[in-house]
């Protein structure tokens, strides 16, 4: 936190006083990391959007944004402070732009409406979230793939 005052030209009290921990100051670098290193973009081709978004989020994953999302998400297992910072500051907004990414793909009728719009992002964006954490497999492009094939089928439900 000294560094980041340092650079910032300000006391580090000033830096607390902003973010309760260093974690709640990573969580705010994250969010704005987020929104240029892995962005939704909507061109009209659902499938090739998705695939894009997620293939951007594997290279974050792996890179450090991914390492300083699992520093974060452990110092958020025990400090509540930390926990409600990553979601107001990351998830939330990250959840938020998803669910508009889908929806718009759905009013757009290149998605069909699911039952659950909630269940597919769970169900597209999980395994990508797991594998940062348990790193049980390779984070790339092939689990990409394989998850949207699993959760969408082997073809567009274009109408």
């Amino acid at each position: 936190m000294s560094d980041i005052a340092a650079e910032a030209q300000v006391g580090v009290q000033t830096i607390y006083r902003w973010w309760p921990s260093r974690s709640a100051l990573l969580a705010d670098v994250l969010a704005e990391t987020a929104r240029t290193a892995m962005p939704f973009t909507q061109t009209g081709h659902f499938r090739t959007d998705l695939r894009k978004q997620m293939r951007a989020m594997v290279r974050a994953f792996n890179g450090e944004t991914g390492g300083l999302l699992r520093e974060v998400l452990a110092d958020a297992q025990t400090d509540p402070a930390t926990r409600q910072a990553f979601i107001e500051s990351f998830y939330q907004h990250r959840r938020d732009q998803a669910h508009a990414f889908l929806q718009h793909a759905i009013d757009n009728g290149q998605l069909d409406e699911p039952a659950d719009l909630d269940g597919l992002m769970l169900a597209l964006y999980a395994p990508l979230w797991l594998t940062l954490l348990v790193r049980h497999q390779p984070l790339d492009n092939r689990l990409v793939d394989r998850t949207i094939t699993a959760v969408l089928g082997p073809t567009d439900t274009v109408r």
